[in-house]
């Protein structure tokens, strides 16, 4: 799966039959969260777009776009399906 967008491996693990969306967690950047990062389950997208993705939070429904997925992971296997690489900042002189 390393080669497919953020998209088709979410698209996988949701309609693929071999995979099974409660063992994949997603990691997400989220201001003001602890770490500025939250996680949670594929099972819990209700809607997946081309640009985001969407789940039911106690705050109501909330939007997530794919430029804040820090990494997608199966937890029963322990593979990292996606990880945002991040490119170092401008050196300090």
């Amino acid at each position: 799966m390393s080669k497919l967008t953020i998209f088709g491996i979410l698209n996988k693990i949701k309609w693929d039959k071999k995979e099974n969306p409660i063992d994949n967690k997603i990691s997400y950047r989220h201001d003001g969260a602890l770490d500025n990062k939250r996680s949670l389950m594929c099972s819990e997208i209700q809607t997946l777009s081309k640009n985001y993705f969407q789940y039911e939070s106690i705050d109501g429904t909330t939007i997530i776009p794919f430029h804040r997925i820090l990494q997608i992971k199966n937890i029963k296997t322990n593979d990292i399906l996606y990880t945002k690489i991040r490119l170092s900042s401008k050196k300090k002189r």
